[in-house]
C-alpha cells in the first residue's frame, strides 16, 4: 500500500557456555520482529506526519542462566512471549528542523546510540548498565517500553538536541531494580549530539531531516552527552535513617558521554573502514547497583575485497557502586568491584536479507560474584529479513 512500509525480521541465536560461568551448557533463543512505518501525508494528507508500530515475539532460553553475567551476554534476550515495543506518531515543524513524537517509545532508538557499538551482541554496547539497569525497572528500552513524548531540534546541520519525558515504570517490566516510595514517577532524558557527515549534510529533499526516519546520510563522527533523572523517591541500598529504615532520596540521576570516530577510510566507497567508539556513564550509586560504566571498541568493515563484512573487538566494564558493595557485605555475600566483558565478533553479510555472526565473549567476574569463575561464551546469531 502506498504510504505504508512493512517488514519482518527474524533473529535466532545459540549461546554456549564453554567454561566457567554459572553452569556449562547451551541454549537457543530468538526474536520475530514485525514493523510498519506510515507516511500519513500520503495516507491522509497530514503534512510531515509519520507513524510507527513495532512488535515482537521472543522465545527460547535465557543465556545468562549459563554465563551468570550481569550485563547481559545477548542484546535480544527477554521474557518469552509477544509484546509491543513501539507505537507512536511523529510530526515535524519549522522547515523540518523540529520533531515531536508521542506514544510507546524505545529510548535507545535515538538516545545513547552509536553505529559502531551496534555491531556487538553484549547488551551493554546498546546502553550502558548504569542507565539500562537504573530506576524502578529500567528505562523505556527493549524488552520493556513505556509511554512518553520526545522533542528534537536540529540547531545546525551538525548539532541535534533532544529530550524525552516517559513513564518510569515500563509495561511488562522485565526486572525490578531500585525500590521506590509513593509511586514510580517519571523519567526525563536529554541529549546533545554533534555529528559530522560525509559530503552534503543538507540533502535537497528537506522532508524529515530530523527525528526518526530522517533519511540523513550516515555519520563519520559522533560526539554526544546525555543526562537522565527519575522523579520518584528511592530507598538507599545500604544507608538507614534514625529509625533503622532505608534512607530515602528524592530523585535519581546520571549522565553519559559517547564518542564514535572514523579513523581510516578508503578512497573507494566500498573500501575498508576502521572506526572506534567510547562509552562513559555514571549512575546514582545510592539507589542503583552500577555506579559507573566504561565501554570501548574497534570496528573494521570492508576488509575483504568486494565484501561489507564487519570485524570488531570491544570491552565493556560495569562497576558496582559503593552502596551496593556495602549492602552485599551486610548480607554476608561480598562482591567483586566490577564485571568486564571482552567481545570478539565477525558479521558475515551473506546476502541483502541474510546475515550470520559468530561471536566470542570472555566475562571476568560474572555478576561480580566471587563464587562464579570467569566465563567463556560462544554465540552464533543469524538474521533473516523479509
Amino acid at each position: 500500500m502506498q504510504g505504508v512500509n512493512a517488514s519482518a525480521t527474524y533473529d535466532g541465536e545459540t549461546v554456549s557456555d564453554l567454561s566457567g560461568g554459572a553452569k556449562r551448557g547451551s541454549t537457543y533463543h530468538g526474536s520475530l520482529q514485525l514493523q510498519a512505518a506510515f507516511d500519513f501525508e500520503r495516507l491522509l494528507g497530514w503534512a510531515d506526519t509519520t507513524g510507527f508500530v513495532y512488535g515482537m515475539w521472543l522465545h527460547g532460553g535465557q543465556p545468562d542462566d549459563f554465563t551468570g553475567g550481569a550485563q547481559g551476554v545477548s542484546s535480544i534476550t527477554g521474557p518469552a512471549g509477544a509484546r509491543l515495543d513501539e507505537a507512536w506518531l511523529q510530526r515535524n515543524f519549522a522547515a523540518n528542523r523540529v520533531s515531536l513524537l508521542g506514544g510507546r517509545y524505545d529510548l535507545n532508538a535515538e538516545f545513547y546510540r552509536l553505529h559502531s557499538a551496534a555491531l556487538f551482541l553484549n547488551s551493554s554496547f546498546g546502553m550502558g548498565p548504569e542507565f539500562s539497569q537504573s530506576g524502578p525497572a529500567g528505562p523505556s528500552v527493549f524488552p520493556s517500553t513505556s509511554l512518553g513524548a520526545r522533542a528534537q531540534y536540529k540547531a545546525t546541520p551538525e548539532l541535534v538536541l533532544r529530550a524525552a519525558l516517559l513513564d518510569a515504570a515500563p509495561y511488562n517490566r522485565a526486572a525490578d531494580n531500585a525500590a521506590t516510595r509513593g509511586g514510580s514517577g517519571a523519567l526525563l532524558v536529554s541529549e546533545a549530539a554533534y555529528l559530522e557527515r560525509p559530503g552534503d549534510a543538507e540533502p535537497r529533499n528537506r522532508r524529515l531531516r530530523t527525528g526518526r526516519f530522517s533519511g540523513l546520510a550516515p555519520y563519520d563522527d559522533k560526539y554526544a552527552i546525555g543526562y537522565w533523572r527519575y522523579s520518584a523517591s528511592f530507598e538507599d541500598l545500604s544507608a538507614v535513617d534514625a529509625n533503622g529504615e532505608p534512607a530515602s532520596h528524592r530523585g535519581s540521576s546520571g549522565a553519559y558521554l559517547l564518542v564514535d570516530r572514523l579513523l581510516t577510510r578508503s578512497a573507494a566507497p566500498s573500501g575498508p573502514r576502521i572506526a572506534a567508539f567510547l562509552q562513559l556513564g555514571v549512575g546514582d550509586e545510592r539507589v542503583n547497583r552500577f555506579g559507573s560504566y566504561v565501554g570501548a571498541g574497534l570496528v573494521a568493515s570492508g576488509v575483504l575485497p568486494g565484501r561489507q563484512d564487519e570485524l570488531g573487538i570491544a570491552v565493556a566494564s560495569a562497576r558496582n557502586g559503593s552502596h551496593y558493595l556495602e549492602q552485599q557485605a551486610q548480607l554476608g555475600a561480598p562482591a567483586q568491584t566490577s564485571e568486564t566483558a571482552i567481545e570478539l565478533t565477525y558479521l558475515v553479510q551473506v546476502s541483502k536479507s541474510v546475515a550470520v555472526q559468530p561471536d566470542l565473549q570472555y566475562i571476568v567476574h560474572p555478576n561480580t560474584d566471587p563464587a562464579i569463575k570467569n566465563a567463556l561464551a560462544f554465540l552464533l546469531r543469524f538474521e533473516v529479513s523479509f
